[in-house]
């Protein structure tokens, strides 16, 4: 039976590693997002602005750079792929 609960450990070590790189892969993505909008948005202090994002979902992410970004976008809206940003 230690076989088993070997297995199990493995598996639960496995799922722990797995979840964290998750986390990290997303937090980078959402901070790099941030660092991104802040550009287009001249903020002065990018950041800070990138540092509020790294703990929000894809989906809160890409609602938020839509809403942010979305007057810069608006009037190339026809040829910018945030195009579906602005009709959301």
């Amino acid at each position: 039976m230690s076989g088993m609960s070997d297995r199990e450990k493995a598996f639960e070590n496995k799922f722990a590693h797995d979840q964290e790189l998750r986390f990290k892969a997303e937090a980078r993505r959402n901070k790099l997002i941030g660092l991104w909008a802040a550009g287009l948005l001249g903020k002065a202090d990018a950041d800070a602005y990138a540092k509020s994002w790294p703990r929000i979902s894809r989906k809160r992410a890409t609602k938020t750079c839509c809403a942010s970004c979305a007057p810069i976008f608006l009037p190339v809206a026809s040829r910018s792929p945030m195009k579906s940003c602005a009709q959301r």
